[in-house]
């Protein structure tokens, strides 16, 4: 079946006030239009069907990398996620950052994506578009009132899959968000509500991320394992950020993706990790421990028993990788 994108108009904002002011004006007849390698996807797909589309890629204030010392890194939400991951300081103080970014999708998403766009875009399920009859019930991303993925759900079940989220949740990230009235930060881990639902109102733009300064003796990582490799979203991703002082985990950091309807913080796992010695005794019981955290859907895809496995197994070895850098560090 050939797919087609219904007709809209388009605006190509010149600022962040310029989007605002058509966004207030059309309200959820608009959408924000940045790389495009999501929204205009779920428009083929006739899940969204926008009369207007806002483009906001070419504001310079929305576009950049910035870091000082005495603050951290700046992230404007329309850099494409490839500048993030070659950019040389992100690549040297915030690596595991740069390797999310690298691992979504193929060179060409990556060049078109943007930081912003990963955060916000939608989920991915089976049951939301065209893949059902004309004579179903829309589900509820698909403005209907029923969840095919989980009988007698009150609302959408599908899973989190924006990749930058789960390490930036782990570094601290806050974003800053442009309304009407001016600007508002909040933490990321806030940042998303539902399934492809983030807090974001009609007539606010998602402006820039910013990430804290790491600690002394902290490194992290993001692993994700795909049954596509790079052509497909992850099934699990596992992102973990540890602090280890004379071989001793002093602060943990674990988030998970894709194993719920947002990304989460195992923080029973967080909090069995802190004060103890990385061995395969504490690696082992967090492993086993964030099984109690996840509760994944299973679809064609992958069943949840097999999503629940390769957590585990992605959540080893992320605490041993980042452990066993850490020690390596400590050493030289």
């Amino acid at each position: 079946m050939i797919r087609t994108i219904k007709s809209f108009e388009y605006f190509e904002a010149k600022t962040v006030e310029h989007a605002i002011d058509i966004l207030s004006m059309y309200g959820k007849k608009a959408k924000v239009l940045a790389g495009g390698t999501d929204l205009l996807i779920s428009m083929k797909e006739r899940k969204i069907n926008p009369q207007y589309a806002v483009y906001i890629k070419n504001v310079p204030e929305l576009n950049y990398i910035n870091y000082r010392r005495e603050f951290g890194l700046e992230i404007g939400a329309a850099t494409t996620l490839q500048s993030i991951a070659s950019n040389p300081t992100v690549l040297e103080k915030f690596g595991a950052l740069a390797t999310a970014c690298s691992k979504v999708g193929t060179p060409q998403i990556r060049n078109m994506g943007t930081i912003g766009g990963n955060l916000c875009q939608d989920t991915k399920c089976l049951y939301c578009g065209p893949i059902l009859p004309k004579e179903e019930t829309s589900c509820y991303r698909g403005g209907g009132n029923i969840c095919y993925a989980v009988t007698g759900a009150k609302r959408c079940q599908a899973m989190a899959i924006a990749e930058t989220a789960s390490i930036l949740i782990c570094l601290d990230a806050e974003v800053s968000i442009s309304t009407p009235i001016g600007q508002k930060t909040t933490p990321l881990e806030d940042f998303f509500i539902s399934s492809g639902i983030v807090n974001l109102k009609e007539d606010e733009i998602l402006t820039a991320i910013k990430v804290p300064n790491l600690p002394p003796n902290t490194a992290g990582i993001y692993l994700r394992h795909s049954l596509k490799g790079a052509l497909g979203f992850a099934l699990v991703g596992v992102a973990a950020v540890l602090t280890v002082i004379n071989g001793v985990c002093e602060d943990a950091r674990i988030s998970l993706l894709g194993v719920a309807r947002t990304p989460i913080r195992a923080r029973k796992v967080e909090q069995l990790l802190k004060g103890e010695k990385i061995k395969d005794t504490p690696i082992n019981q967090a492993a086993q421990a964030v099984l109690e955290e996840a509760h994944p859907l299973g679809d064609i895809f992958g069943s949840a028993r097999y999503r629940r496995e390769m957590l585990k197994v992605l959540s080893k070895q992320a605490i041993n990788d980042v452990y066993q850098k850490l020690i390596t560090l400590a050493r030289i």
